[in-house]
């Protein structure tokens, strides 16, 4: 018998308890989904639901692997060396701290990507980190070694207070403190000056 595993994040989420009205009739889905089996599982991120389906566990200790994986998507090819994901995002002060907004809904155009990248390459020097743009979403760092930190992916953030999913580990401080450096570097930024003009929300940190 063949078994298939559709992954569908918040296919039974709020949307769910929307009228019938606003969703359309999906019936191969519907066929599907009446021979499958229900079970509850722990809550995960995405990548780790994806890595668990396919079998992959990563080392204690460490982050599963996401920007080997994505920018080998975006920039197709194998990359080489060390990745890590640092994507733009908006941190907006509210009574419960500073709630992250992610790139989907910054409108972030290939040219801001590109310009915020610039201001921001200086600041990653004293890291041994190179900043790469390879989609106005998604931004890379370019590492010499594995990074001695914990961080927290970016769909487990959306919309919560960041002060309790910063990296951690032992080089968190110096992270964290590059983060800031960056943070008041976006503050001054001319790009986010023009993106606020126009009615939009300034890239002012990135997520790692």
């Amino acid at each position: 018998m063949i078994e298939l595993t559709l992954y569908v994040p918040g296919l039974f989420g709020p949307d769910a308890a929307f009228s019938s009205d606003y969703i359309p009739s999906v019936e191969h889905l519907s066929l599907l989904l009446s021979r499958g089996r229900r079970r509850r599982v722990a809550p995960l991120s995405f990548h780790g639901r994806v890595s668990e389906l396919f079998g992959y566990s990563p080392d204690p200790g460490r982050d599963i692997p996401v920007a080997a994986v994505s920018r080998l998507v975006d920039a197709a090819e194998t990359p080489a060396g060390c990745w890590m994901r640092a994507d733009p995002v908006h941190l907006r002060a509210d009574r419960n701290g500073l709630v992250l907004i992610d790139a989907s809904l910054l409108d972030i155009n290939p040219g801001d990507a590109q310009a915020l990248a610039a201001e921001l390459r200086g600041c990653l020097e004293g890291m041994g980190a190179e900043l790469e743009v390879s989609s106005p979403d998604r931004w890379y760092l370019k590492l010499q070694q594995q990074p001695d930190i914990l961080t927290e992916e970016l769909d487990m953030v959306i919309g919560r207070d960041v002060g309790v999913a910063l990296p951690e580990g032992g080089a968190a401080t110096r992270w964290n403190r590059m983060l800031n450096e960056m943070q008041m570097l976006l503050h001054q930024s001319d790009v986010n000056r023009a993106r606020e003009a126009r009615g939009l929300a300034p890239v002012n940190s990135l997520w790692l």
